[in-house]
């Protein structure tokens, strides 16, 4: 199972197992009026007309896509006399709105012909970049999807309409996917195996271009706001800094973490600032500037460990090769001047201010599960995906309060979480991504000793024989 959420200017995007939603103008219509001591509602109208589903079409290969093939097939010869003899009726590719189709559970267990279960294509990653008229995602079957805002002249500013603008195959599963903004844009894709594709926006079907690649499985990827270099982090503890779309032109390289690093943002106030965390519970300010020098880190392990709702800490760790492996951070979030961190199978957000050379924590926010995602929007709104969707409004010191969705909202919301309900944990399991070390030494001392204490029977048997 896999959930995201992302905010923008005007939109939620909200993604879960197979499905997308956006939730429309958040920032105007969305306003925090004092209540209550301590709550906050969100006065506004029920909520329910701002939300659009985006709907995965299905694969052209898909054993889903075959299965309702095959169905209309059947029923189309018993029905459809204007057929002509030989002729099968399919349902069509969807390319526009209109024919768009989506993934549910109900065909998430097609059966192909063999009579083999198939798992459903998943998301692996979701974006929408900062003009908003694009929203893009990657999927477990290797396909990039993008959809465009449009409006009846064609072009694309912030209409509520939306249709598929383009599917291409990527050459392995995608980790991570970014938009440029140069002119024209182009579409930036990280994959697991250590490289980084660039698509064409409006050209579908030119091949895409490999930027770089590396040794080790990619984590995370961020593309500076005037596009000048690219970032990316590894499992191998590595954060590598390079220019675009020069990527084999490095500029530096960000050590210092010990653990693979599983997220990294840049500073919106400070564009030449970075901010990563990692498997080894710490969070680093890089400076891209002087060669990815460190200028702070903050140890989130020991702090969360003074929250007295967390005590014992101890019982959100995990066993690995027989040895207790504390819970890796697994996204770090920024806005203005607040950096948010979240833990794996941890109820908790982590709060950090920074000013551009130091972090200060200022506490967090304790919830009610292990946090799936969260976003925080340009209000400093912080929205929490747990089983549920919650809301807290932080300010510039990194206090917090929570927040009231409408009603209408909240029932939508609800309904597009549902695939959720009963589940204890979406995230991949992060665990894995931790080195195992075999010890070799130990066997080969243990035969050494074996072959000594033979050779040492067989001189005393010899000895003995000769007396």
């Amino acid at each position: 199972m896999s959930a995201w959420i992302q905010t923008t200017n005007d939109f939620i995007l909200l993604g879960v197992e197979n499905k997308l939603w956006l939730v429309k103008n958040i920032s105007t219509c969305m306003s925090s009026k004092l209540l209550t001591a301590g709550e906050h509602d969100i006065d506004q109208n029920d909520g329910s007309s701002c939300i659009t589903e985006l709907a995965l079409p299905f694969s052209k290969s898909s054993p889903a896509s075959q299965h309702i093939r095959n169905e209309n097939r059947t029923e189309n010869s018993k029905t459809d006399n204007t057929v002509g003899q030989g002729e099968t009726r399919e349902v069509a590719y969807p390319q526009t709105p209109t024919e768009t189709m989506g993934i549910d559970d109900g065909l998430g267990q097609a059966v192909e012909e063999s009579g083999k279960q198939t798992k459903p294509a998943h998301l692996t990653s979701v974006h929408m970049p900062v003009c908003q008229s694009y929203v893009l995602a990657c999927t477990s079957d290797k396909r990039l999807l993008v959809w465009a805002q449009k409006d009846r002249c064609g072009s694309f500013p912030t209409s509520n309409q939306w249709e598929l603008h383009s599917e291409r195959k990527t050459p392995r599963k995608c980790v991570q996917v970014r938009l440029t903004g140069q002119v024209p844009p182009m579409i930036l894709v990280a994959d697991r195996a250590g490289d980084v594709y660039e698509f064409s926006l409006d050209d579908s079907k030119a091949p895409p271009n490999l930027l770089m690649g590396r040794m080790s499985m990619l984590l995370d990827m961020a593309l500076s706001p005037s596009d000048d270099f690219l970032v990316v982090c590894d499992r191998d503890e590595k954060i590598v800094v390079s220019h675009y779309p020069e990527a084999y032109n490095i500029i530096a390289f960000c050590l210092g973490h010990r653990r693979f690093v599983t997220s990294i943002e840049l500073l919106p106030n400070h564009p030449n600032r970075l901010v990563s965390v990692s498997g080894d519970g710490l969070l680093i300010l890089w400076n891209l500037e002087a060669g990815g020098v460190q200028l702070a880190s903050a140890n989130c392990w020991a702090e969360a460990q003074t929250v007295d709702q967390l005590l014992p800490f101890e019982q959100f760790h995990s066993r690995k090769d027989d040895q207790d492996v504390r819970p890796p951070l697994k996204k770090v979030l920024c806005q203005k001047n607040l950096v948010a961190v979240l833990y794996y199978r941890v109820p908790y957000v982590h709060i950090f201010r920074c000013d551009g050379s130091s972090l200060v924590s200022c506490g967090g926010v304790v919830t009610e599960a292990a946090v799936w995602s969260a976003a925080i929007d340009n209000c400093l709104r912080l929205w929490v995906l747990t089983p549920s969707l919650s809301v807290f409004q932080l300010d510039q010191s990194g206090k917090h309060y929570s927040v009231n969705l409408p009603s209408g909202l909240t029932l939508s919301m609800r309904k597009a979480l549902s695939p959720l309900e009963g589940v204890t944990e979406v995230d991949p399991d992060l665990d894995v991504l931790f080195k195992q070390w075999f010890d070799n030494v130990e066997e080969y001392f243990k035969r050494k000793r074996r072959r000594e204490e033979i050779q040492r029977r067989n001189n005393v048997k010899s000895t003995t024989e000769k007396i």
